[in-house]
């Protein structure tokens, strides 16, 4: 009987602000995984295509090869749809943290290969800021190492509550007890426990509906490298009139003077 007691001396040894604030940031990084997620799979036709083909640094063949695969590329795409939604799902609500700490870790990983911050940028992926070696993907990426080597049940979640159903039956059947007293003792956690692990569950509801407003008027996901579509629109796509102004009794439209074949973009200058 001491195994199940020490496990719950350690699972609670940090300090009550400590917990709060790794707490906290779980919430935060499984929330990011699961928006991300689902920004893939509500953009009509996503694909991670782009993503790949634009790849830079030394892993960029590896990743240019999956993406010129259709069936990799399917696989890929799958896997970069459900990966983030359940990833961030055991995160939010705390069960099996550890093993989709480690997931979202290697996940990470392999989006940081894919596109690392460099000095030179492509300007047709939306990145994260251009930053030099340090990007968001690795701010997440080493807050998941941390909850990664936290003891199993530190942090409030479906994974403690789990636990500590588990450590009262093991004590009450040590007790000398009837049957029927030792089922319903074993059964019993308290409110505040109970409460306390299943907090996730309406921030989560709370967070869902307004992320469902939120597209609702912006009719915008998450912009990100990894998320982001890149359409491909032909010249009958771009005709028709440009956006007018009036200036007293005279209408003009916008005019573009000079510009940027490359980047595409017009010189300030002009």
């Amino acid at each position: 009987m001491a195994e199940p007691t020490g496990d719950r001396r350690q699972s609670t040894s940090l300090s009550k602000p400590l917990t709060i604030i790794l707490y906290g940031l779980r919430l935060i990084v499984g929330w990011l995984f699961l928006y991300e997620g689902l920004a893939k799979l509500l953009t009509p036709n996503w694909t991670s295509s782009p993503y790949l083909m634009l790849s830079r640094g030394i892993f960029s063949g590896f990743f240019r090869g999956l993406a010129s695969s259709p069936g990799l590329l399917l696989t890929v795409d799958l896997l970069n749809i459900c990966g983030p939604i359940l990833i961030g799902l055991a995160l939010f609500l705390g069960y099996f943290s550890r093993f989709a700490s480690a997931s979202g870790i290697v996940l990470l990983a392999l989006y940081y290969l894919a596109q690392p911050p460099l000095i030179q940028t492509d300007p047709r992926i939306p990145l994260e800021g251009h930053y030099l070696l340090v990007n968001q993907k690795v701010v997440e990426l080493l807050a998941l190492v941390v909850l990664l080597i936290l003891p199993r049940g530190t942090l409030w979640g479906f994974d403690r509550l789990l636990g500590l159903r588990t450590v009262k039956t093991m004590r009450t059947e040590a007790e000398p007890q009837s049957g029927e007293v030792k089922e319903r003792s074993a059964s019993l956690l308290t409110r505040r426990e109970t409460l306390e692990n299943l907090a996730g569950v309406p921030l989560l509801g709370v967070l869902g509906y307004t992320a469902k407003e939120k597209y609702d008027w912006e009719k915008v996901h998450a912009v990100t490298g990894a998320t982001i579509k890149l359409p491909n629109l032909s010249m009958k796509d771009l005709r028709g009139e440009l956006p007018q102004g009036t200036l007293g009794k005279l209408k003009i439209s916008r005019v573009i003077l000079g510009g940027n074949l490359i980047a595409g973009g017009a010189h300030s200058r002009t």
